[in-house]
C-alpha cells in the first residue's frame, strides 16, 4: 500500500509539472540596479535630476521656460559688441528660485545660446544628490576628481561640449560647504 501511495504520488507531481501547476523552487529574482555614472560632462550638460533641458546649448529661453516651467521673472539687457559698434545682441536672464539661465540674443538673427546656468537653491533636485548648504567640497571632488583649477573657495572642471561649445562648471563653497554652481558656455572661433 505504502509503494503504491508514493507511485501515485510520483506520477501526481510528474502530471503537475507537466501541465505547469507545478514548479520547481527557485530564488526570487534581484532587481537590477540602474547605476547613473558619475560625470562632470553630465552634470554640465544637464545638472538637473528630473528636468531635461533642450538637447543644445543654442536654444531659446522659451524652450527652458517649457522645460522648467514659469519663472519668478524674465530680464533683457542691451549688450553692445566689444569688436563692432553696430552690433547690439541682447542678454536674456531668466530667474528662478533655484538659479538663473542666462542667455545670449544675437543680433540680426532668430538665435539664442545658453552661455550660464547659475544654481544657488535646492527648489530643483540636482544630480548626484548635490545639495547647497549641505554638500561639502570633499564630497564635490570625490565625485568629479581633481579639478583643473582650484581656489581657496572654489573649484572648476572644464568640459568640452561640442567642436563650437566648451563648458566650465564652477563649485562655490564657504567653510567648504556648496553655496553656489555656475556652469558656462563658451562658443569657440
Amino acid at each position: 500500500m505504502e509503494r503504491l501511495r508514493l507511485r501515485l504520488s510520483g506520477c501526481a507531481a510528474v502530471l503537475l509539472l507537466a501541465a505547469g501547476c507545478a514548479t520547481t523552487a527557485h530564488p526570487p529574482t534581484k532587481a537590477q540596479a540602474t547605476y547613473d555614472l558619475v560625470s562632470i560632462q553630465a552634470f554640465s550638460f544637464n545638472p538637473f535630476l528630473s528636468v531635461t533641458l533642450p538637447p543644445s546649448r543654442i536654444h531659446s529661453h522659451e524652450e527652458a521656460i517649457k522645460a522648467l516651467g514659469r519663472p519668478a521673472d524674465v530680464l533683457s539687457k542691451m549688450a553692445p559688441s566689444q569688436h563692432d559698434a553696430t552690433i547690439v545682441n541682447s542678454i536674456i536672464t531668466v530667474r528662478y528660485s533655484f538659479g538663473d539661465l542666462v542667455y545670449l540674443h544675437v543680433f540680426g538673427k532668430d538665435a539664442e545660446n545658453l552661455i550660464l546656468i547659475q544654481l544657488h537653491g535646492n527648489e530643483a533636485a540636482l544630480r548626484y544628490s548635490i545639495r547647497f548648504r549641505q554638500t561639502t567640497r570633499e564630497q564635490v571632488l570625490k565625485l568629479f576628481g581633481k579639478p583643473q583649477d582650484t581656489q581657496e573657495n572654489s573649484v572648476s572642471y572644464n568640459v568640452p561640449y561640442s567642436q563650437e561649445i566648451a563648458n566650465s562648471t564652477t563649485f562655490y563653497f564657504h567653510d567648504n560647504v556648496l553655496i553656489e554652481i555656475d556652469i558656462s558656455s563658451l562658443m569657440m572661433d
